[in-house]
């Protein structure tokens, strides 16, 4: 359970001791409403007076955090870089990223759909959940970035770098990832990558367990020792691609 302890000071003082904590993080705001027990004054008037300051508090720091979310946009658009940076939920949709630098940016959930990132810098950068429909990142380079449940479907990852991604729970349906590097990316949880084209792909070491390539172009990829288990080739292509056990699928080519 939180506890605010206030022995031997004022209430003024105690009150601003702990608005100062929750605005300098130093407590999880999130549970301090539901949690807040007042060791020094057990008023019941007196807590209710406090959670309401607190949840005051709760109000200005988040929309301070908006703020910052939007400054950083702001700065991305007109400096072309935001490393480390916080824009979850942000919308940059059909925004022109060419060559932007992002690295270690948290782009959570945001809207993506149609911005073009061709050339970008996008190391370690956290997509999770974002909406990058149609979106363009050829040559993008993502190496260790978070793509999880993310929508990607006809994107196009032309030759871009996404060595030991994690596209768990990936939509990559009728996405362009000709050329694209992904040897040891984590497509583990039941990825769509259905029409997806992964023409002269390497994903040497990828994990495309149950993933959904149906219909997918796999012409001349590098499927050296990726785990397909389970993972559904129906009508899928596989002419001249490296197997598994290091031989070339000839046979496979109609």
């Amino acid at each position: 359970m939180l506890r605010f302890d206030c022995p031997q000071i004022s209430l003024r003082a105690c009150i601003q001791n702990i608005l100062d904590r929750i605005l300098t993080f130093d407590v999880n705001i999130g549970i301090v409403t539901n949690m807040l027990v007042l060791s020094a004054y057990g008023s019941r008037k007196l807590s209710l007076k406090l959670g309401i300051l607190i949840l005051l508090g709760w109000v200005v720091f988040s929309t301070s955090s908006q703020a910052a979310i939007a400054s950083n946009r702001q700065h991305l658009l007109r400096d072309r870089e935001c490393s480390a940076c916080n824009l979850e939920n942000v919308d940059l949709s059909g925004e022109d990223l060419s060559a932007v630098s992002i690295k270690n940016a948290n782009l959570e959930d945001a809207n993506l759909e149609g911005t073009n990132f061709e050339d970008a810098y996008l190391k370690d950068v956290d997509f999770e959940g974002a909406n990058l429909k149609n979106a363009n990142l050829k040559n993008a380079y993502l190496e260790d970035a978070d793509l999880s449940h993310c929508h990607l479907e006809n994107a196009n990852l032309q030759g871009a770098y996404l060595e030991h991604a994690n596209l768990d729970g990936v939509n990559l349906s009728g996405a362009n990832l000709e050329n694209a590097n992904l040897e040891n990316a984590d497509f583990d949880t039941e990825a769509n990558l259905e029409r997806a084209n992964f023409k002269n792909a390497n994903l040497r070491h990828a994990d495309l367990e149950a993933a959904n390539l149906k219909g997918a172009n796999l012409e001349n990829s590098n499927l050296y020792e990726a785990d397909l288990n389970r993972a559904n080739l129906t009508d899928a292509n596989l002419c001249n691609a490296v197997r598994t056990d290091g031989t070339i699928a000839i046979s496979d080519c109609s």
